[in-house]
């Protein structure tokens, strides 16, 4: 401690202690390294006054204490502390204390000195006003207020007060129990009329009153000071949670009102109670085990289980009842400005013009209720006014205060609307409920309790004569003509912003008439004494009048009216609301508090609202109704409930009243698929990717966890294979006993798992306890060896063996010899060892790899007999798991950068026989040995993408609208497969599941991952942040809109992107492009305006929307005449063959034949006669193809013409049935699956016949039975030549893939990439440990003709053997996202410049050693663009090369 309380301390720290911790596992090396940042805090103590009064009779001595604690609140003994007379910047000493053991120092103090109200302050320091050096200790000191008691009146500020009074309550309220909540009262001056007074109080939760009631504060015999307490107890339910709010507040008999409010946390506890528990609660790899769940009868529970290590490397990422919570939608109370009372500023007269208004203190009453969002209707004084009016210039404290008089002797609260009353609280949530804890007792008695108080409240003025004159404002025709037209001069804007909800406002705020004639009328309003009296005297004298009457009349007066606000928070806050200077005038009075300001701010946002609250209630009958001034029941309703119809609660929000909103945003995960979306337990690809997926590894130990095989029981080795990261990732359903049994096989890694269950019934939400599954057994074995390597490369396979037997063993450790690979012994050459009880060694091969591909290592590890000692003990044989086996796989993979060739045809016989040639060659300088092709055959043209539907494309995919290119062709699939009767049940339920969430055989994206993209206003963006785009949210409705016809789809989901997408519509019919446009080939020669019009429009039409408005029609029928631009002709030609304008369809296509490139049986539209075509070549021709298919009836030549452009298209196909990109993959399946409905046919038969000159030979069937069946076989002779040869009268789908590597290129393009490699530290590849680490700096640039890139993407392959650290990379210029795929770091730029460079850094640390370490590939590219690419290569630096440089190609 005495190093922090140094004086020169802030020398020597700074205010943060970086903490760095390093764990390198003994044997293998491998090591984990966490950095923890603690703030320092300065705060050594404080100091506290305890058991003192807070009021005191004048003369009197004050006994009290002083507290003196550290910062862990233990007592500072023996301590002097100093007492002085406040404030603390003119302190006066007046006493010297020293504490006792337990830190209190107690005083005694003669008041009699000291007139008045007075401050004491408590310091350990004699020098309270010398200013402390920043970073330097100190303790705390504090100072209390102390009032003299004085009689209570209305006119004199109260010292009484009520508090709740937490200090019983520790930690959160605990569901299903009763609590008691204390409210401590003191009352000072009063004169008591009864023994007690009433203490109102209210819960409230989640925005509704969930209870309320009184209690009876003892008040015998009227003392000075009267002090106590009350109680209620409060019984806690899950649908309080996660908090409450309490308030308690009294009406005295002097008219103060006292408040109090606390919030108080609750256990966040559900309705529904769910508990899971695995029975045995530990097991060994392999067991047959079963899981325990309870839940409410009839619930569905999504049940995951995670392997304990993956928590500790990524925390945070477990569901909890925190994160279930903070989905509900804020519960921010306030009180609606079209609710709040008009205030009236305080008139000074020049006798009095050094009057100082009091500081607005945020426990007063009013501040309690507005906190609470209660509105308070009343006649007591509950704040103080914010402003003062002397000889007609208006003053502002800097923020504004609601004060009210608006009935009398009473308090009216309610939520978010307002409640008339008399001597009674009427309380009211929402939607005007009202509540009387107790009709029979004083303020807070019956409504309309007697005709006395119903004149007092509800006629504020008593004569008739002043009734008449005020119900009849502005009768003459000259009022009645301003009246009538609010906004044709800025006298009637004044007079539209002065409409107030009552006459008594409008008589508060002046009226502001400038004209004399309404100044008279208004003037003879107030004709009796009392009544001006009431109404603030408004018209107290003419020189009043005068000063009132020309507040508005020169520049001055206007610019002091219109900036209420005078400070500069204020000012912000206003200039927010208001952004033309005549909105500002007009409405500047509205917005008197700067909390209300706040909330109100967001109302105005588009012109609709601004004009639909300016006016309020502009129509006749709401003038007549305010005219009326509320002289019967149910005009008071109408006054308190301002703006009550459906147009004005959709502006504040409508707190969630209609269905739909409550549907979206309060039933928290409302199928299974929504785990993916809000519970997101394992949110990273490569995360959700160990959940099965079995054509792509992506880790070590990523082995189907189906095709483990079952070890016989009488041999006794364990044979472990199963590695998963997730093991459980399922539903369960709970049946009317509200119990199930789930059973289970444990995997074979040694671990603890965690298991996480939710469940949904009609009842409600419920989360479960987490639990844990131990797997363990006391004798095993771990292999440690890299994800992959590159051929050439070699490394040190490890073997850890660990006993927790309590005896010593002999184990040896054997490999499993293999052709693939070769294994050295180490230089010990030793594989026995004793292991006694805890301990364990590490034995090591050198493994060099002979193949290439995937590879199963496989090391055994036996315990047997030995004669041998270890140390003094016997060597024991276990009974059982005598031998622990475990198999990991290995990739090898070549050297260089790997190439994709394919070669696809759609061959009809017709009865007779079609052939076709394809030579497939090798560049020169191909690495030896990688070249692999293969053959496949389908009966469908759309089968190949059927078999492939999780991996069409063979790119990136995490922003929107690449999620949104992966669901799209499966609704094309299905429709197609629906619509041609070939929609099995099984493929239904692939398909559709895949639809929901993504989830199939690996971890895709669905709709409910779609759902991450959408913001609150319906649109949706590129990666779920900043503005909508207009492109990607009518992308979205068009793939909603058909997808809810397999699957649910929340139809407000689809309401919002098309209302987002209404409010984007310009008049002329045209749609602003709001966004980037994704592909900047699609800009051309015409306006982005015309290319997204279309585009929506077709959206629209194809799901027979009728919100393509006929002035969209005509904006894009002008627009068809500009043909310079061949994909928006395309586009537009679709779009009107689905509105049925076949005039222009016709001539549109007539247009895009002249233009078109033939080439016997193919046809296409592009800018280049290249045989590989780019994506915006696809995307049109696909257009072209669905305008041609859409017509009423199509004729032999009409498919004829279409089968030449599927000819072409489907050349352009991947291996796996998908296109280049994401937006040809979508048009072009879509084209495709309408092409292949509209020439199906259930019969004919095929035979596909495959060879090479060298007698490479394969034969395919295709029938009517296996017309979706997908057949492979490989290709021997490569390179070489095959004839493929089709006969019979069925259509065959047949695609040859090549593939091999070749050395990274260096070619220059638009695009190129340049690396370095730098050491972290200067002895960093010295390290004793092995260890390495360096950074990579990546540079892009692109010198093409555009002003900028397509969003791009940089592939960076990490070294064989290392780690990425990608924290750098967040935060960078250009960076969007940083995703993880195996061992590759994808890194998405929204663009790159031309010639500005894009810097990009990343560190990169060897986890396990690799020796011959070759290169590591890098690689940028256009996403949409992929031949505008560029690649390099990079070293460890350890290694002597660093630096590498390539172009693009």
């Amino acid at each position: 401690m005495a190093t922090f309380t140094q004086q020169d301390l802030n020398k020597k720290l700074r205010d943060i202690l970086i903490f760095k911790a390093t764990v390198v596992e003994e044997g293998t090396g491998i090591s984990r390294s966490e950095v923890k940042n603690i703030d320092l805090d300065f705060s050594l103590g404080k100091l506290s006054f305890v058991d003192t009064p807070n009021v005191i009779e004048d003369g009197a001595v004050m006994e009290g204490k002083i507290k003196a604690t550290h910062y862990n609140d233990t007592g500072i003994a023996g301590r002097m502390v100093h007492l002085f007379k406040g404030p603390r910047w003119n302190a006066e000493l007046l006493l010297n204390l020293t504490t006792d053991s337990a830190g209190v120092a107690q005083f005694s103090l003669n008041t009699a000195p000291f007139p008045g109200d007075f401050e004491l302050f408590a310091s350990l320091t004699t020098d309270t006003d010398t200013y402390r050096p920043y970073n330097t200790p100190y303790y705390d000191s504090e100072s209390k207020s102390v009032s003299r008691l004085r009689t209570a009146s209305p006119d004199s500020a109260s010292s009484s007060s009520l508090a709740i009074i937490d200090d019983k309550i520790d930690g959160a309220l605990q569901c299903g129990k009763d609590v008691p909540i204390t409210i401590k009262y003191t009352f000072t001056g009063e004169t008591f009329n009864a023994d007690s007074v009433d203490v109102i109080y209210m819960v409230l939760s989640r925005g509704q009153i969930v209870h309320h009631g009184f209690a009876e504060a003892s008040v015998k015999g009227s003392p000075p000071v009267t002090q106590g307490e009350v109680s209620f107890r409060l019984s806690v339910s899950a649908e309080m949670a996660p908090s409450v709010q309490v308030l308690a507040y009294c009406v005295l008999p002097s008219e103060t009102v006292l408040a109090d409010s606390k919030t108080f946390s609750t256990e966040k506890c559900f309705i529904n109670k769910v508990s899971v528990q695995f029975s045995p609660p530990k097991s060994v790899p392999g067991e047959k085990s079963s899981l325990q769940l309870s839940a409410q009868p009839g619930s569905l529970c999504g049940l995951s289980a995670v392997d304990q290590s993956i928590y500790i490397l990524e925390p945070g990422k477990r569901l909890n009842a925190d994160k279930v919570f903070d989905l509900l939608p804020p519960m921010d109370s306030f009180v609606d400005y079209e609710v709040e009372d008009p205030v009236e500023c305080l008139k000074v007269r020049p006798r009095r013009s050094r009057y100082y208004l009091p500081q607005r203190s945020a426990t007063d009453a009013f501040a309690v209720f507005q906190r609470l969002g209660l509105k308070a209707a009343t006649n007591l004084v509950l704040g103080t006014p914010d402003c003062l009016l002397y000889r007609g210039e208006t003053y502002h404290k800097g923020f504004a205060i609601n004060t009210t008089q608006s009935c009398v002797n009473a308090i009216s609260i309610a939520i978010n609307t307002t409640q008339s009353c008399v001597n009674a609280i009427a309380i009211a949530i929402n939607n005007g409920s009202q509540a009387s804890p107790k009709a029979s007792k004083p303020f807070r008695g019956q409504l309309l309790q007697d005709s006395a108080a119903q004149e007092q409240r509800g006629q504020l003025l008593q004569d008739s004569a002043a009734q008449e004159q005020r119900g009849q404002l502005l009768q003459d025709s000259a009022a009645q003509e301003q009246r009538g037209q609010l906004l044709q001069d800025s006298a009637a804007q004044e007079q539209r912003g002065q409409l107030l909800q009552d006459s008594a406002a409008q008589e508060q705020r002046g009226q502001l008439l400038q004209d004399s004639a309404a100044q008279e009328q208004r003037g003879q309003l107030l004709q009796d004494s009392a009544a001006q009296e009431q109404r603030g005297q408004l018209l107290q004298d003419s020189a009043a009048q005068e000063q009132r009457g020309q507040l508005l009349q020169d520049s001055a007066a206007q610019e002091q009216r219109g900036q209420l606000l005078q400070d500069s928070a204020a000012q912000e806050q206003r200039g927010q609301l208001l952004q033309d200077s005549a909105a500002q005038e007009q409405r500047g009075q509205l917005l008197q508090d700067s909390a209300a300001q706040e909330q109100r701010g967001q109302l105005l946002q588009d012109s609709a609202a601004q004009e639909q609250r300016g006016q309020l209630l502009q129509d006749s009958a709401a003038q007549e109704q305010r005219g009326q001034l509320l002289q019967d029941s149910a005009a008071q309703e109408q006054r308190g409930q301002l703006l009550q119809d459906s147009a004005a609660q959709e502006q504040r929000g409508q707190l969630l009243q209609d269905s739909a909103a409550q549907e979206q945003r309060g039933q928290l995960l409302q199928d299974s698929a929504a785990q993916e979306q809000r519970g997101q337990l394992l949110q990273d690809s490569a995360a959700q990717e160990q959940r099965g997926q079995s054509r792509y590894p992506i880790a070590i130990d990523a082995i189907a966890a189906v095709l483990r095989a079952p070890v016989p029981e009488n041999v006794g080795v364990t044979v472990r294979t199963i590695f998963p990261e997730t093991w459980i990732w399922e539903l369960a359903e709970v049946g009317g006993s509200g119990e199930t049994q789930v059973p289970l096989t444990v995997p074979d890694t040694i671990t603890t798992w965690e298991m996480e269950a939710f469940c949904l019934s009609p009842q409600g939400f419920g989360l479960a306890p987490p639990v844990q599954l131990t797997v363990f057994q006391p004798f095993f074995l771990e292999l440690s060896l890299p994800y992959s390597i590159i051929r050439g490369e070699t490394f040190e396979l490890k073997a850890t063996v660990f006993n927790y037997l309590p005896q010593c063993i002999m184990v040896t450790v054997t490999p499993t010899p293999s052709s693939d690979f070769t294994l050295t012994p180490s230089s010990d050459g030793q594989y026995s060892s004793c292991l006694c009880a805890d301990g364990r060694k590490t034995f090591k091969w050198t493994l060099v790899p002979s193949v290439l591909g995937e590879m199963s290592v496989t090391v055994s590890a036996a315990a047997g007999p030995s004669q041998t000692l270890c140390g003094n003990e016997v060597v024991t044989v276990p009974e059982r798991g005598r031998v622990d086996a475990v198999t990991r796989s290995l990739k090898v993979k070549a050297e260089g950068t790997e190439r994709v060739r394919s070669f696809s045809w759609l061959l009809c016989p017709k009865g007779g026989a079609l052939t076709e040639e394809v030579e497939l060659t090798l560049p020169r300088d191909v690495v030896k040995g990688s070249a692999r092709a293969s053959v496949s055959v389908l009966g469908d043209i759309i089968g190949r993408a059927l078999k492939n539907i999780d991996s069409l494309l063979q790119m990136p995919y995490g922003c929107g609208e690449q999620n949104m290119a992966i669901l799209s062709p499966n609704i094309y699939i299905l429709q197609y497969l629906q619509n041609t009767g070939q929609l099995t049940a099984d493929i239904k339920e692939k398909a559709t599941n895949f639809l929901r969430s993504g989830e199939m055989f690996s971890s895709f994206t669905g709709y409910q991952r779609q759902l991450n993209y959408k913001l609150p206003n319906g649109a949706y963006s590129t990666f779920g942040t900043g503005d909508g785009n207009t492109w990607l949210t009518a992308f979205v409705l068009r793939s909603f809109g058909k997808a809810k016809s397999f699957i649910y789809i929340d139809p407000k989901v689809i309401t919002d992107a098309s209302t987002w997408l209404g409010g984007n519509l310009r008049p002329d019919g045209a749609f602003n492009m709001q966004g980037k446009l994704f592909h900047n080939g699609m800009k051309g020669g015409v306006s982005d305006d015309v290319t997204i019009t279309a585009y929506i429009a077709a959206s629209m039409l194809e799901l027979n929307m009728s919100t393509v408005t006929q002035e969209t029609m005509r904006f894009l029928k002008s627009s068809a005449s500009n043909r310079s631009n061949t994909y928006t002709t395309a586009l537009l030609a679709y779009t009107f063959s689905l509105a049925g304008e076949a005039d222009l369809r016709a001539e549109l296509l007539k247009h895009l034949d002249s233009v078109a490139t033939s080439a016997g049986s193919l046809l296409h539209w592009s800018r280049s006669s290249s045989e590989q075509a780019d994506s915006l070549a696809v995307e049109t021709t696909a257009y072209v193809l669905l305008a041609v298919l859409t017509k009423p009836a199509l004729t032999a030549a009409d498919l004829g013409y279409a089968s030449r452009i599927v000819n072409w298209l489907v050349k352009q196909q991947n291996p796996y049935g998908g296109f280049s990109s994401t937006q040809d993959t979508v048009v072009a399946l879509q084209a495709l699956a309408l092409y292949a409905t509209k020439v199906f046919s259930p019969h004919g038969s095929s035979t596909v016949t495959v060879r090479s000159a060298g007698g490479d030979t394969h034969q395919f069937d295709v029938n009517q039975h296996n017309t979706l069946l997908y057949q492979e076989g490989a290709l021997r002779h490569v390179p070489g030549k095959y004839r493929v040869d089709v006969k019979g009268s069925a259509c065959a789908s047949v695609g040859v893939a090549l593939f091999y590597n070749i050395p990274t290129p260096s070619k220059h393009s638009t695009l190129s990439i340049t690396t370095q490699a730098k050491p972290l530290t200067e002895g960093q590849c010295n390290k004793a440990d092995g260890q390495q680490a360096f950074s990579l700096h990546i540079t892009v640039q692109y010198n093409g003709p555009l002003q900028s890139t397509n969003m791009a993407i940089i592939d960076v392959k990490i070294l064989s053997g290392f780690t990425a650290d990608t924290e750098k990379l967040q935060g960078s210029r250009f960076v969007d996202r940083v995703d993880r795929k195996d061992d590759h770091i994808l890194v998405y730029l929204s663009e790159v410049p031309k010639d500005i460079p894009v810097h990009c850094e990343l560190t990169i640390r060897q986890d396990l050693p690799v020796t011959n370490l070759k290169p590591a590939g890098v690689k940028v590219y256009d996403y949409y663009q992929t031949s505008d690419q560029a690649e390099a290569e990079y070293s460890s630096p350890c290694a002597g090369q660093g630096t590498a440089e390539g172009r693009g190609h």
